[in-house]
């Protein structure tokens, strides 16, 4: 990973936790939390890789939560929550395969 990625990251976690206050975005849970990407950084081409670092890509989500959250459904409902909280809008040339997948 290039540093200037490290620092795009670094920059998007804090963002990230600011705006979801520090809670996990599924359960509210606070305390003990992570940083999620709800579309994984394999689903973006070599060339962009950092997209999945988007604040709006990211989300605060507790342990608990997060060892659910890799499956499908989850990532659908992680996108579906922010869109709803923060009136995020996401393309479809890179969140389609995620909003219309079922598995």
């Amino acid at each position: 990973m290039s540093s200037s990625a490290k620092h795009t990251e670094s920059q998007s976690r804090a963002a990230v936790i600011e705006r979801d206050d520090g809670l996990c975005i599924y359960c509210g849970a606070g305390g003990s939390v992570e940083i999620h990407e709800l579309v994984p950084r394999s689903a973006f081409s070599r060339g962009n890789k950092e997209l999945c670092f988007e604040v709006r890509n990211r989300c605060v989500i507790c342990r608990s939560c997060h060892r659910e959250a890799h499956c499908w459904p989850w990532r659908k409902r992680g996108l579906e929550i922010l869109e709803q909280r923060h009136g995020y809008v996401y393309p479809e040339d890179r969140y389609q395969a995620i909003l219309g997948r079922t598995r």
